[in-house]
């Protein structure tokens, strides 16, 4: 295999965005820096490592994006890094899809063991049909294209013609590769922040500054937590301590859900929404 030029000029770079990768910081691996990873995939390239200890290094990762803005040549990190991943891991395991409860056409798409659809309908004051889901629109299987092709044809033959509400980015990304419209419920429901605000990767993010050490994912989503649960319980832990000990607010209930399985107690859109319609 020719090694890809992009995987050479991250392995040659001298670490310009290892300060803002949260895997990086967040487990204290050198292992994990965009640069030993990008190291490791350009070895493999050049058969001087296994793909198991390349795949492992690929899916050090959360998608997060940070590396890219950081990055001074412009290097497309996540996608090389998909790319890589289609190759050398298999694909996640995902649930079937659940039918959609309802016909409006609009539909709240509930990732967690909340349900919110008749509570936004209320609020609203129309019709918002219901699709559950535990897997978030099975958005991990989206790294392999070729069995991504299929499930994204079934998520769209659920929602076609219809308009999904989602509260987190991974959901929003499923839907959005389906080609579905999307509307996220803090643009419904806006929820003003309390406490310390959490800004996600990815998605709308609440008005305010999170605290200038934050980092720049709290683990939640990308392939991390399935290859990598320990690394992601360090990122988390880290994530919690630099966000402080108090309440926290984030416009992304995935985030809220890594979040609060750290301790952290949390305000998310969907938690907003609930405590309006008991009010």
């Amino acid at each position: 295999m020719n090694p890809d030029p992009r995987t050479q000029t991250c392995a040659l770079c001298p670490r310009l965005c290892r300060h803002v990768c949260p895997v990086a910081v967040g487990t204290g691996r050198e292992a994990a820096t965009p640069t030993a990873i990008m190291t490791t995939l350009l070895r493999w390239s050049r058969g001087e490592v296994d793909s198991d200890l390349a795949g492992q290094a690929a899916a050090l990762c959360t998608d997060c994006g940070a590396c890219e803005e950081a990055c001074l040549v412009n290097q497309p990190v996540t996608d090389i890094l998909r790319e890589a991943r289609a190759i050398l891991l298999p694909p996640v395991d995902i649930d079937p899809l659940q039918t959609v409860e309802g016909g409006a056409t609009m539909v709240a798409i509930e990732c967690d063991e909340r349900a919110w659809g008749q509570a936004l309908a209320d609020h609203l004051g129309r019709g918002v049909a219901r699709l559950r889901t535990t897997d978030h629109l099975g958005v991990g299987r989206l790294d392999h294209p070729l069995s991504a092709t299929a499930h994204l044809v079934a998520i769209r033959d659920r929602l076609g013609g219809r308009t999904a509400v989602v509260s987190c980015h991974s959901c929003a990304r499923a839907a959005d590769l389906a080609g579905i419209g999307t509307i996220h419920l803090q643009e419904l429901c806006p929820m003003p922040p309390s406490g310390t605000v959490h800004h996600p990767c990815k998605g709308p993010q609440l008005e305010g500054a999170s605290p200038p050490e934050a980092l720049a994912c709290c683990g939640a989503g990308g392939p991390l937590a399935h290859a990598h649960p320990e690394s992601a319980s360090d990122l988390q832990a880290v994530a919690l301590r630099r966000l402080g000990g108090g309440p926290i607010s984030t416009s992304d209930t995935r985030c809220g859900q890594q979040l609060r399985a750290g301790g952290a107690e949390v305000q998310d859109p969907v938690s907003h929404l609930l405590g309006l319609e008991a009010t």
